[in-house]
Protein backbone atom coordinates (compact mmCIF):
# COMPACT_ATOMS: atom_id res chain seq x y z
CA UNK A 1 0.00 0.00 0.00
CA UNK A 2 1.16 3.45 -0.75
CA UNK A 3 2.80 5.59 1.78
CA UNK A 4 0.92 8.51 0.28
CA UNK A 5 -2.44 7.63 1.43
CA UNK A 6 -0.95 7.76 5.32
CA UNK A 7 -0.75 10.58 7.69
CA UNK A 8 2.29 11.52 9.37
CA UNK A 9 2.06 12.61 12.91
CA UNK A 10 4.93 12.69 15.75
CA UNK A 11 5.02 10.50 18.39
CA UNK A 12 2.98 11.61 21.53
CA UNK A 13 6.30 12.43 23.37
CA UNK A 14 7.51 14.54 20.96
CA UNK A 15 6.41 18.04 21.04
CA UNK A 16 7.17 21.47 18.80
CA UNK A 17 8.30 24.44 20.09
CA UNK A 18 8.25 27.47 17.45
CA UNK A 19 10.80 30.41 17.53
CA UNK A 20 11.11 33.67 16.15
CA UNK A 21 13.42 32.50 14.01
CA UNK A 22 13.49 28.25 13.70
CA UNK A 23 11.67 25.82 15.37
CA UNK A 24 12.61 22.53 17.81
CA UNK A 25 10.60 19.19 18.20
CA UNK A 26 11.64 17.57 21.78
CA UNK A 27 11.58 14.27 22.08
CA UNK A 28 10.74 13.98 25.50
CA UNK A 29 11.51 10.69 26.21
CA UNK A 30 14.58 9.96 24.28
CA UNK A 31 15.72 13.74 26.01
CA UNK A 32 16.83 14.98 23.23
CA UNK A 33 15.91 17.79 20.45
CA UNK A 34 15.87 18.36 16.97
CA UNK A 35 16.34 21.96 15.08
CA UNK A 36 13.57 22.52 12.36
CA UNK A 37 12.47 25.24 9.83
CA UNK A 38 9.14 27.49 11.00
CA UNK A 39 7.67 26.20 7.61
CA UNK A 40 7.99 22.59 8.76
CA UNK A 41 5.52 23.02 11.23
CA UNK A 42 2.54 23.87 9.81
CA UNK A 43 3.51 21.13 7.50
CA UNK A 44 3.49 18.47 10.66
CA UNK A 45 0.31 20.24 12.14
CA UNK A 46 -1.15 19.58 8.55
CA UNK A 47 -0.03 16.05 8.25
CA UNK A 48 -2.03 15.02 11.31
CA UNK A 49 -5.26 16.17 9.04
CA UNK A 50 -4.12 15.44 5.92
CA UNK A 51 -3.13 12.45 3.92
CA UNK A 52 0.69 12.53 2.49
CA UNK A 53 -0.76 12.65 -1.23
CA UNK A 54 -2.94 15.63 -0.17
CA UNK A 55 0.25 17.53 1.02
CA UNK A 56 2.00 17.27 -1.89
CA UNK A 57 -1.00 17.91 -4.39
CA UNK A 58 -1.66 21.40 -1.68
CA UNK A 59 2.25 22.01 -2.02
CA UNK A 60 3.30 20.88 -5.32
CA UNK A 61 6.04 23.47 -6.14
CA UNK A 62 7.47 22.32 -1.97
CA UNK A 63 6.58 18.36 -2.42
CA UNK A 64 10.17 17.10 -2.73
CA UNK A 65 11.37 19.13 0.33
CA UNK A 66 8.56 18.37 2.49
CA UNK A 67 8.71 14.40 1.61
CA UNK A 68 12.87 14.59 2.91
CA UNK A 69 12.11 16.14 5.94
CA UNK A 70 9.37 13.57 6.72
CA UNK A 71 11.28 10.86 5.40
CA UNK A 72 14.48 12.38 7.73
CA UNK A 73 11.75 12.87 11.29
CA UNK A 74 10.70 9.00 10.52
CA UNK A 75 14.03 7.98 10.19
CA UNK A 76 15.19 9.51 13.27
CA UNK A 77 12.26 8.46 15.04
CA UNK A 78 10.57 11.54 15.55
CA UNK A 79 7.09 10.59 14.12
CA UNK A 80 5.51 7.62 11.93
CA UNK A 81 2.84 7.00 9.25
CA UNK A 82 -0.45 5.82 9.79
CA UNK A 83 -4.07 5.11 8.47
CA UNK A 84 -5.91 6.59 12.14
CA UNK A 85 -3.95 9.58 13.42
CA UNK A 86 -7.17 9.74 15.61
CA UNK A 87 -5.76 6.82 17.48
CA UNK A 88 -2.77 8.64 18.67
CA UNK A 89 -4.45 11.22 20.95
CA UNK A 90 -1.93 14.22 22.36
CA UNK A 91 -0.45 14.22 25.78
CA UNK A 92 -1.54 16.12 28.79
CA UNK A 93 0.74 18.17 29.68
CA UNK A 94 -0.81 19.59 32.76
CA UNK A 95 1.57 20.28 36.04
CA UNK A 96 0.33 19.03 38.74
CA UNK A 97 2.96 18.18 42.43
CA UNK A 98 1.19 16.44 45.49
CA UNK A 99 2.52 18.70 47.82
CA UNK A 100 3.98 22.42 48.28
CA UNK A 101 7.13 22.03 48.35
CA UNK A 102 9.07 20.20 45.33
CA UNK A 103 13.03 21.40 46.16
CA UNK A 104 14.91 22.97 49.32
CA UNK A 105 18.24 23.71 49.37
CA UNK A 106 19.73 23.82 52.58
CA UNK A 107 23.27 25.38 53.17
CA UNK A 108 25.66 24.81 56.03
CA UNK A 109 29.00 25.52 57.69
CA UNK A 110 30.76 24.73 60.77
CA UNK A 111 28.91 27.81 62.36
CA UNK A 112 26.09 28.12 60.59
CA UNK A 113 22.67 28.87 62.20
CA UNK A 114 21.23 25.85 60.07
CA UNK A 115 23.37 23.37 61.73
CA UNK A 116 22.06 24.33 65.09
CA UNK A 117 18.15 24.54 64.00
CA UNK A 118 18.95 21.41 61.31
CA UNK A 119 16.25 19.12 63.00
CA UNK A 120 13.97 21.82 63.20
CA UNK A 121 14.30 22.68 59.57
CA UNK A 122 14.10 18.85 58.34
CA UNK A 123 10.92 18.53 60.23
CA UNK A 124 9.00 21.38 58.85
CA UNK A 125 10.14 20.73 55.23
CA UNK A 126 9.03 17.34 55.62
CA UNK A 127 5.88 18.46 56.62
CA UNK A 128 5.80 20.67 53.31
CA UNK A 129 5.50 17.33 51.62
CA UNK A 130 9.02 18.35 50.07
CA UNK A 131 10.90 15.15 48.87
CA UNK A 132 13.94 16.64 46.96
CA UNK A 133 16.42 18.08 49.21
CA UNK A 134 20.01 19.58 48.39
CA UNK A 135 22.22 19.98 51.32
CA UNK A 136 24.91 22.25 50.35
CA UNK A 137 28.57 22.73 52.69
CA UNK A 138 30.23 25.89 52.47
CA UNK A 139 33.51 24.93 54.34
CA UNK A 140 35.31 22.13 56.55
CA UNK A 141 32.02 20.54 57.99
CA UNK A 142 33.32 17.43 59.89
CA UNK A 143 32.32 14.34 57.71
CA UNK A 144 30.70 13.11 61.17
CA UNK A 145 28.38 16.02 61.24
CA UNK A 146 27.56 15.70 57.43
CA UNK A 147 26.68 11.94 58.74
CA UNK A 148 24.20 13.32 61.67
CA UNK A 149 22.42 15.74 59.39
CA UNK A 150 21.78 12.60 56.96
CA UNK A 151 20.83 10.67 59.51
CA UNK A 152 18.02 13.17 60.52
CA UNK A 153 16.03 12.67 56.97
CA UNK A 154 16.87 8.95 57.10
CA UNK A 155 13.64 6.98 56.31
CA UNK A 156 11.85 9.92 56.65
CA UNK A 157 10.14 10.07 52.91
CA UNK A 158 12.66 11.58 50.93
CA UNK A 159 13.20 10.54 47.55
CA UNK A 160 15.86 12.17 47.03
CA UNK A 161 18.91 13.54 48.38
CA UNK A 162 22.13 15.45 46.44
CA UNK A 163 25.45 16.91 48.33
CA UNK A 164 27.41 19.35 47.48
CA UNK A 165 30.92 19.83 48.63
CA UNK A 166 34.28 21.70 48.25
CA UNK A 167 36.77 18.81 47.29
CA UNK A 168 39.60 20.27 48.89
CA UNK A 169 38.47 19.44 52.52
CA UNK A 170 37.26 16.02 52.01
CA UNK A 171 38.60 12.92 51.65
CA UNK A 172 36.93 10.54 48.41
CA UNK A 173 36.87 7.45 50.52
CA UNK A 174 34.92 9.08 53.15
CA UNK A 175 32.41 10.49 50.79
CA UNK A 176 32.20 7.02 49.02
CA UNK A 177 31.52 5.56 52.37
CA UNK A 178 28.41 7.66 52.79
CA UNK A 179 26.89 6.75 49.06
CA UNK A 180 26.98 3.37 50.05
CA UNK A 181 25.71 3.62 53.65
CA UNK A 182 22.63 6.05 52.64
CA UNK A 183 20.39 4.73 49.94
CA UNK A 184 18.20 8.31 49.48
CA UNK A 185 21.63 9.94 48.54
CA UNK A 186 21.27 9.73 44.78
CA UNK A 187 24.31 12.66 44.04
CA UNK A 188 27.22 13.46 45.73
CA UNK A 189 28.84 16.60 44.18
CA UNK A 190 32.39 17.24 44.51
CA UNK A 191 33.69 20.76 43.09
CA UNK A 192 37.72 21.43 42.81
CA UNK A 193 38.11 18.30 41.31
CA UNK A 194 40.89 16.91 38.82
CA UNK A 195 38.84 16.02 36.23
CA UNK A 196 34.73 16.45 34.65
CA UNK A 197 33.66 12.79 35.50
CA UNK A 198 31.71 10.77 37.08
CA UNK A 199 32.05 7.74 39.38
CA UNK A 200 30.26 5.13 37.46
CA UNK A 201 31.81 2.42 39.77
CA UNK A 202 29.94 3.82 43.07
CA UNK A 203 26.91 2.22 41.02
CA UNK A 204 27.82 -1.44 42.21
CA UNK A 205 28.04 0.64 45.96
CA UNK A 206 24.39 2.09 45.63
CA UNK A 207 22.18 0.98 42.73
CA UNK A 208 20.79 4.71 42.40
CA UNK A 209 23.68 7.11 43.81
CA UNK A 210 26.88 8.36 42.12
CA UNK A 211 29.14 11.10 42.54
CA UNK A 212 30.41 14.07 40.33
CA UNK A 213 32.83 15.33 40.42
CA UNK A 214 33.60 19.08 38.74
CA UNK A 215 36.21 20.78 37.75
CA UNK A 216 34.85 24.46 38.46
CA UNK A 217 35.34 25.84 41.91
CA UNK A 218 33.07 25.33 45.03
CA UNK A 219 31.97 29.40 44.18
CA UNK A 220 31.26 28.98 40.51
CA UNK A 221 29.83 25.61 40.66
CA UNK A 222 27.04 27.11 43.36
CA UNK A 223 26.39 30.30 41.46
CA UNK A 224 24.21 29.46 38.58
CA UNK A 225 25.53 32.74 36.73
CA UNK A 226 28.57 31.38 36.76
CA UNK A 227 27.87 27.77 36.39
CA UNK A 228 26.35 27.41 32.31
CA UNK A 229 26.63 23.56 32.18
CA UNK A 230 23.82 21.13 32.46
CA UNK A 231 20.73 24.15 31.13
CA UNK A 232 18.45 22.24 28.59
CA UNK A 233 17.26 19.72 30.09
CA UNK A 234 14.83 17.91 27.99
CA UNK A 235 12.31 15.13 29.73
CA UNK A 236 8.56 15.23 30.37
CA UNK A 237 8.93 16.28 33.85
CA UNK A 238 10.16 19.17 33.06
CA UNK A 239 8.42 20.17 30.01
CA UNK A 240 5.33 20.01 32.21
CA UNK A 241 6.75 22.45 34.45
CA UNK A 242 8.25 24.88 32.26
CA UNK A 243 4.85 25.19 30.10
CA UNK A 244 2.72 25.74 33.18
CA UNK A 245 5.42 27.37 35.89
CA UNK A 246 8.98 28.63 36.23
CA UNK A 247 11.23 26.14 35.74
CA UNK A 248 14.28 26.97 38.47
CA UNK A 249 11.94 28.88 41.53
CA UNK A 250 8.34 26.86 41.39
CA UNK A 251 7.70 25.39 44.49
CA UNK A 252 11.58 25.57 45.52
CA UNK A 253 12.63 26.56 49.20
CA UNK A 254 15.97 27.64 50.19
CA UNK A 255 17.58 28.45 53.43
CA UNK A 256 20.75 29.99 53.56
CA UNK A 257 23.58 29.56 56.27
CA UNK A 258 22.02 31.99 58.45
CA UNK A 259 18.68 30.91 58.46
CA UNK A 260 16.80 33.09 56.02
CA UNK A 261 14.24 32.26 54.20
CA UNK A 262 14.49 32.40 50.25
CA UNK A 263 13.71 31.50 46.68
CA UNK A 264 17.21 31.27 45.44
CA UNK A 265 20.04 31.00 47.55
CA UNK A 266 21.71 33.87 45.05
CA UNK A 267 18.57 35.98 45.99
CA UNK A 268 19.05 39.29 47.94
CA UNK A 269 16.13 39.15 49.71
CA UNK A 270 14.63 37.36 52.46
CA UNK A 271 11.25 36.12 53.74
CA UNK A 272 12.17 35.30 57.24
CA UNK A 273 14.21 33.41 59.48
CA UNK A 274 14.21 30.19 60.94
CA UNK A 275 15.46 31.59 64.04
CA UNK A 276 11.80 33.07 64.31
CA UNK A 277 9.74 32.19 61.98
CA UNK A 278 7.91 29.31 60.54
CA UNK A 279 9.02 27.57 57.14
CA UNK A 280 5.46 26.54 56.43
CA UNK A 281 4.16 30.09 57.13
CA UNK A 282 6.30 31.39 54.68
CA UNK A 283 6.08 29.58 51.93
CA UNK A 284 2.08 29.67 51.95
CA UNK A 285 2.74 34.23 51.36
CA UNK A 286 1.74 34.56 48.25
CA UNK A 287 4.82 37.02 47.96
CA UNK A 288 7.00 34.07 48.18
CA UNK A 289 5.08 32.31 45.42
CA UNK A 290 4.63 35.16 43.36
CA UNK A 291 7.52 33.50 40.82
CA UNK A 292 6.50 30.70 40.70
CA UNK A 293 3.71 30.66 38.24
CA UNK A 294 6.10 33.09 35.98
CA UNK A 295 6.66 31.14 32.74
CA UNK A 296 8.96 31.63 29.63
CA UNK A 297 6.17 32.55 27.86
CA UNK A 298 6.32 35.92 29.64
CA UNK A 299 9.75 36.82 29.76
CA UNK A 300 11.03 38.80 27.54
CA UNK A 301 13.23 37.32 24.33
CA UNK A 302 12.76 33.60 26.21
CA UNK A 303 9.37 33.68 24.70
CA UNK A 304 10.27 34.05 20.88
CA UNK A 305 12.88 30.91 21.17
CA UNK A 306 12.74 27.69 20.43
CA UNK A 307 14.74 26.26 23.51
CA UNK A 308 12.84 27.53 26.07
CA UNK A 309 10.51 24.96 27.34
CA UNK A 310 14.19 23.22 27.59
CA UNK A 311 16.35 26.23 29.18
CA UNK A 312 16.31 26.78 33.00
CA UNK A 313 15.15 29.93 33.61
CA UNK A 314 16.88 32.69 36.39
CA UNK A 315 14.89 35.36 38.00
CA UNK A 316 17.83 36.44 39.91
CA UNK A 317 20.56 37.17 37.61
CA UNK A 318 18.41 38.80 35.14
CA UNK A 319 19.79 42.14 32.75
CA UNK A 320 17.08 44.90 33.82
CA UNK A 321 16.41 44.18 37.89
CA UNK A 322 13.72 46.57 37.77
CA UNK A 323 11.59 44.60 35.39
CA UNK A 324 10.89 40.96 36.82
CA UNK A 325 10.04 39.28 33.06
CA UNK A 326 13.58 40.64 32.05
CA UNK A 327 15.83 38.00 30.35
CA UNK A 328 18.24 36.22 32.12
CA UNK A 329 21.70 37.95 32.24
CA UNK A 330 23.81 34.89 31.44
CA UNK A 331 22.26 34.16 27.95
CA UNK A 332 23.31 35.70 24.61
CA UNK A 333 21.50 33.81 22.36
CA UNK A 334 18.87 36.02 19.80
CA UNK A 335 15.91 34.12 18.58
Amino acid sequence: MSKFINYFILFSNCVIVKGHSQGAIYDLTRERYLIIPNDLIEIIKLAKKYTIKEIKNKYKKDARGILQYINLLIEKEYGFLTEQPFLFPDIDFTWQYPSLIRVAIIEFTQKSLTLNYADTIFDQIILLGCKSLQIVIKDRLPIIKVEQMIRLVENRGLSYIEIVIDGKYYNINNIKNLLSKYLNIRKIVITNSKTNSTDVNNHELNNKGYIQHVLLSFEKYYNCFENKNNVFKVNLPFYCESVNRNNCLNQKLCIDSEGNIKNCPHSEYNFGNIKKDNIGDIVKMSNFQKYWFMTKDEIKECKRCEYRYMCLDCRVFIEDKKDIFSKPMNCDYKP
